[in-house]
């Protein structure tokens, strides 16, 4: 699965990206925030936000998830961004083709 973001300007350059969802390994890491900002009260998570917990905090989240009875079938986590970059760059040319901004 892709998504194409907006096109992003630098010192005048202009550029596209689009980030590819290797191995749903995004919809797991936002499955993952979800179940953290939900049960944030439930099991004392320091933080709502998924990336403001500690590393302790954060090796416990698939074991949380995994008993709990209202997210375990929503399918599996991750607490971490994948390994290897994921996004596309390109530089956009509006003088060869003004159509591509």
């Amino acid at each position: 699965m892709a998504e194409l973001c907006s096109s992003i300007g630098v010192e005048g350059r202009t550029f596209a990206y689009m980030d590819f969802d290797v191995g749903g390994h995004r919809e797991q890491l936002s499955r993952a925030s979800a179940f953290v900002a939900a049960t944030d009260s439930r099991y004392g998570w320091s933080s709502k936000d998924l990336q403001f917990l500690g590393g302790s905090e954060l090796r416990r989240v698939p074991a949380m998830y995994a008993v709990d009875h209202d997210w375990a079938h929503r399918g599996p986590i991750a607490t971490s961004p994948p390994l290897c970059g994921c996004r596309v760059v390109v530089e956009l040319f509006t003088d060869a083709a003004p159509l591509a901004v």
